[in-house]
């Protein structure tokens, strides 16, 4: 039944591409707000990446671990001066990357738009013995009232596994505007995202409840582009075509130097 439903689901959205058959963004974000509020049961967990939400701590830790690697790497190859001071992760959801993140700051700012996945991160963070968290609530129809909350001049910007939740493109390219204006001049943003790898891979534009996971993904190249426009210089790119740490594909990693 559910590869019946899954091809079925292919199909309308082949059409709805076909006759660019689209929600607006403004219908889009409001559903997002709303599914994160009340998401059905298990959900949260699993895809806001509780620990709970993992079949053992150790695949938990494991993902922001590998995370953690992977910027320490890039970091190397651009020169980039640690102990990044002030790191905002935007969607830190229940805390994956920010207990590994945090200890190399001063403060770390964790965006999200649901108040008990904030807490469950601060949970972890306390459960960690780390004090520098500041949980910043904003609501998905209005993201840029998260620049109020974070102080300009930021080292850092991480944001995992959340361009592709994202209502669609455009609204992803908003937050990585957002980056830009809280980084300091040559700081930091490592973005992943989904990359397309055909027409089935586009991004939905429609019924977010229903794919939430396939949302928001790009060319490779015009994200990159993407990024060129709004004040970064791309300096590195990795891909991973699987993650079996979240049984998913098609991920890649971007780093992006604000421009002086």
């Amino acid at each position: 039944l559910r590869s019946v439903l899954r091809r079925g689901r292919g199909v309308v959205d082949r059409a709805r591409h076909l006759l660019r058959w689209y929600e607006p963004e403004a219908k889009l974000a409001a559903d997002a707000q709303a599914y994160w509020q009340a998401p059905p049961r298990g959900q949260r967990e699993a895809f806001s990446h509780w620990r709970d939400g993992f079949a053992d701590a150790d695949t938990w830790l494991a993902l922001g671990r590998e995370h953690l690697a992977l910027y320490h790497a890039f970091a190397r190859s651009a020169g980039f001066a640690r102990p990044a001071r002030r790191i905002v992760e935007w969607g830190c959801g229940g805390g994956a990357n920010a207990v590994h993140f945090a200890p190399e700051a001063e403060a770390f700012y964790g965006i999200d738009i649901a108040q008990p996945t904030l807490d469950e991160c601060a949970r972890q963070m306390t459960l960690a013995g780390l004090t520098n968290f500041h949980p910043i609530l904003v609501d998905a129809t209005h993201p840029d009232a998260a620049l109020a909350a974070v102080p300009a001049g930021c080292d850092l910007f991480a944001c995992f596994y959340v361009f592709e939740l994202f209502p669609t493109p455009e609204y992803g390219l908003r937050i990585l505007e957002l980056a830009r204006k809280m980084l300091r001049p040559g700081g930091m943003a490592m973005v992943q995202i989904k990359y397309e790898t055909g027409p089935a891979t586009r991004s939905r534009r429609w019924g977010y409840r229903h794919g939430l996971a396939n949302m928001t993904s790009y060319r490779l190249d015009d994200f990159w582009q993407a990024a060129e426009a709004r004040g970064f210089t791309p300096h590195a790119l990795s891909l991973k075509p699987t993650q079996p740490l979240v049984r998913d594909s098609r991920y890649a990693y971007f780093v992006l130097l604000a421009n002086t």
